[in-house]
């Protein structure tokens, strides 16, 4: 409850973009959260940031930032519409995806947040990519296995191709 009367508190801005680092979850790169705040229409978003870190909603961690508390997190996330959320998970995905980053971790995290945000398609693409790569060249079946039935199932509601779903079903079934 406190984290919650504390979120009622943040100034419009401060807390528009406590919210877009909220459905992200992680760490957030610098480069993005500039990108979110000009997309807010934030001005000054260094200052902004500052005061964040200051007033102990964010920490920086090296070139990057996320919330201090997860129950902070919690809070932004309970009051967060659902058109709000879907919009800050389609803004968060293109930006994660457009750095165009090879390693799977980049592409689950652009995957899930494009198909929360309505980018289904484009989002299970990704997924898709993703959790092959982890299901026949790591051991981390325990990612790949939500990934791909997230990508099955937009594959199978949007009617793609017997074989394009049979590719998703074989690290599956191993």
């Amino acid at each position: 409850e406190l984290q919650a009367a504390r979120v009622r508190t943040l100034p419009d801005s401060e807390r528009r973009l406590a919210e877009a680092l909220a459905v992200h979850g992680g760490n957030v790169p610098l480069a993005h959260c500039l990108e979110i705040a000009a997309g807010e229409g934030i001005g000054d978003p260094y200052a902004l940031l500052e005061n964040l870190v200051r007033e102990s909603v964010l920490h920086n961690a090296g070139d990057a930032y996320a919330l201090s508390y997860d129950a902070l997190r919690d809070a932004l996330l309970a009051e967060l519409t659902p058109e709000r959320s879907r919009e800050l998970h389609l803004r968060m995905g293109a930006l994660i995806a457009a750095d165009n980053a090879t390693d799977v971790m980049h592409k689950l995290d652009a995957g899930w947040h494009l198909l929360q945000g309505g980018e289904r398609e484009r989002g299970a693409a990704l997924l898709a990519e993703a959790g092959l790569s982890l299901g026949y060249s790591s051991d981390d079946l325990a990612s790949a296995v939500p990934a791909l039935r997230a990508a099955l199932e937009v594959y199978r509601a949007q009617n793609f191709s017997d074989y394009d779903r049979v590719r998703l079903l074989c690290p599956l079934a191993l």
